[in-house]
């Protein structure tokens, strides 16, 4: 009976681990040209799909450790919404559900860490560029004041006895958070007709988040300063961060302070749905340099 080497079975696994990687790079090419062309149904569910495979295939490789060796095929999905203030509500928690659901819930630690030789940050993806057009319902003077409310409130048709709010932060993979970046009306963030919104999947950067737990200590609202507004959903209640745009950096109301664009967007302690509107050409710039990555079928 011969008996393979230690040596030679490595050398063989890794000769195997290439071919098949290979063979994915070349098969996601093919299926992400299809793709472009699906509904969003489909797009949604083949991008799910290949993210458990992805989670599925994590291998080590030598000094290699977790190395993921099934590609991710997503892309950004562009939806345009119009209807009522409560149907608008409804398709954009539909979205980020559905995109914490791409996403495996959260389930998978570092599931965009790049493939070796491949580069990228991939640190996060915008499952969807949302519109939400004008109506008779919901005029160009109207705006949505208590989305926050309709999270935390709202029960999601796909989980029993779950709101949105807690099927992402703890009701299913998780933990997650909810993070929205919307204009400042009032002490309120709001959703305005004829505006255009990222809603993304970002991925757990490290077990701080020193910026969150100062401005949401004690669970009190923080508001004042006129411009954006920052709501980070702790469970069990809502906390508002009403911040003014400084240079390099978010100036916070109440708290004395100024955090770098950097800490907002990358200091993660678990993976987050956020909600961007895309108004504030500033803050999405500095959301898109630290955080977002396109379509990544490639990688």
């Amino acid at each position: 009976m011969r008996i393979k080497s230690k040596k030679g079975m490595s050398m063989g696994f890794v000769v195997t681990m290439i071919t098949v990687l290979i063979a994915f790079v070349l098969i996601a090419g093919v299926v992400f040209r299809f793709m472009s062309e699906t509904e969003s149904k489909e797009a949604e569910i083949l991008c799910q799909n290949s993210v458990v495979l992805r989670a599925a295939t994590s291998v080590s490789l030598g000094s290699l450790e977790d190395v993921k060796a099934a590609p991710i095929l997503c892309k950004t999905i562009d939806q345009k919404i119009k209807g009522n203030k409560n149907e608008v509500k409804k398709e954009l928690a539909d979205m980020m559900a559905r995109c914490w659901w791409m996403f495996n819930e959260g389930r998978t630690p570092n599931l965009l860490s790049s493939l070796p030789g491949l580069g990228g940050k991939n640190k996060g993806f915008v499952c969807y560029t949302a519109i939400v057009e004008e109506s008779k319902d919901f005029k160009g003077s109207d705006s949505i004041t208590d989305f926050d409310v309709f999270l935390r409130d709202k029960s999601y048709p796909k989980m029993k006895n779950t709101t949105y709010l807690q099927y992402i932060q703890y009701r299913s993979g998780g933990p997650g958070r909810i993070t929205m970046i919307l204009p400042q009306e009032g002490n309120s963030g709001v959703i305005k007709p004829n505006r255009a919104f990222e809603i993304a999947f970002i991925e757990k950067k490290s077990d701080s988040n020193a910026w969150i737990s100062t401005v949401l200590m004690g669970g009190g609202a923080v508001v004042g300063v006129a411009g954006a507004i920052v709501l980070a959903l702790p469970t069990g209640g809502t906390s508002l961060i009403a911040v003014g745009a400084v240079i390099g950096g978010v100036a916070l109301a109440g708290t004395g302070g100024v955090i770098e664009y950097q800490k907002l967007f990358e200091e993660r302690d678990v993976n987050t749905i956020m909600v961007l509107d895309m108004s504030n050409n500033e803050i999405v710039n500095e959301f898109h340099k630290n955080v977002f990555m396109g379509d990544i079928a490639s990688e």
